[in-house]
């Protein structure tokens, strides 16, 4: 569950104030990042932080960013708080993200998110938030319909092609969405108590819910406001495999959607569009399928890896940088982070016989098969 928020349209001086309110108002939904970004004549500018809302927008630089542009004829604001499910928090992982001529934020959770890292992972290797994998989409799919095809999950998403700097566009899939529309202003929210409290001494907003499955479009016609409606249709359902114990499964999360349609943690769980589906479906066959490509991947890393001599020390006895070359072809990425404490571990221990313990550990460590995990 993360926190989304924002202004489109011509601002005011009370714009930088309301945006401030929005985002304050929804660290409640996400406190480990927050981030702006402002978009104007076919140019962005993005800050972003590790930090909670409450202490961002104490940053000079956060406030001046939002004031400079308030005397603009037209000038987007696109928010975010995130509540971190995939991916370090640090600044570089928070929204919102910026990719060629897309900006955009996300509040939901892509479930087929490694599934399409794999696909294209020449240009999605670095990704390490599911989030960024909906840029790819938009920035590399012929259409809008076509990006969001490719999408399992569920989502909101408010981007603006710069291009099209006039026109913020919000994509909505088993998400929440509210809006405040006046002349020519919107005010977005991921909860429409939020823009009560931060609009309570403005006039003349109407407030409305975004419905799922739709993209709107918000653009300026004369002196106002327009929007429009269009369909978008998500991949229906996601499957995750997960090794455990030498098992591979593939388990129904009952409980996925919380009250916020799905803010809970996915990581390893599956969902259906319906039950009966999920029951009638043969899936054998897939999981089948799915770990003899793992297996065949797995096996030429094994090979390559063990190909090279592998030396744990060098001979003035620090750690052999060429083994971390080795690892990472050999081993996951969790696996290897245990594999180098250890190593420090048995570098830095004192004691003799521990270390010789932990340096034999290691090298069976690095002789045994290795158990695939999907992420």
């Amino acid at each position: 569950m993360c926190g989304i928020y924002g202004f489109h349209g011509k601002p005011t001086k009370k714009t930088p104030f309301i945006v401030k309110t929005l985002g304050l108002l929804n660290q409640s939904r996400g406190s480990d990042s927050t981030g702006i970004a402002v978009i104007k004549n076919k140019h962005y500018e993005i800050i972003k932080n590790a930090l909670k809302a409450e202490d961002f927008f104490k940053s000079h630089q956060v406030i001046e960013t939002l004031c400079k542009y308030r005397k603009l004829q037209q000038t987007t604001i696109l928010g975010h708080t995130r509540a971190a499910t995939l991916g370090r928090i640090i600044s570089e992982n928070a929204h919102p993200f910026g990719q060629e001529n897309f900006v955009f934020t996300h509040n939901g959770v892509i479930n087929n998110f490694q599934e399409l890292k794999y696909k294209y992972w020449k240009d999605t290797q670095d990704f390490e938030v599911d989030s960024q994998i909906i840029g790819y989409m938009l920035k590399n799919k012929p259409t809008i319909q076509e990006a969001f095809k490719q999408l399992s999950g569920w989502f909101t998403v408010p981007y603006v092609n710069v291009l099209e700097s006039d026109n913020l566009k919000v994509a909505i899939h088993r998400g929440i969405f509210n809006c405040a529309m006046r002349d020519n202003q919107v005010y977005y929210s991921s909860e429409l108590k939020h823009l009560e409290e931060a609009l309570q001494n403005e006039k003349g907003f109407k407030f409305f819910e975004g419905r799922e499955d739709i993209q709107y479009s918000f653009y300026p016609v004369g002196k106002g406001m327009a929007v429009s409606e269009e369909k978008i249709q998500a991949k229906p359902y996601i499957e995750v495999y997960t090794y455990k114990n030498g098992v591979y499964s593939n388990e129904l999360n009952s409980s996925a959607y919380d009250d916020d349609f799905g803010g809970g943690y996915w990581e390893k769980k599956a969902y259906r569009e319906s039950l009966e589906e999920w029951k009638n479906r043969d899936y054998n066959k897939e999981i089948e399928t799915a770990k003899k490509e793992v297996k065949k991947e797995i096996d030429q890393n094994i090979i390559e890896a063990k190909s090279k001599q592998i030396t744990l020390y060098d001979k003035d006895k620090t750690i052999n940088p060429s083994v971390n070359d080795t690892l990472s072809k050999a081993f996951p990425k969790s696996e290897r982070e245990i594999l180098h404490k250890r190593l420090l571990k048995a570098k830095y221990n004192k004691n003799k016989k521990e270390r010789r313990k932990i340096r034999r550990e290691i090298k069976e460590f690095l002789n045994k098969d290795i158990a695939y995990k999907y992420n």
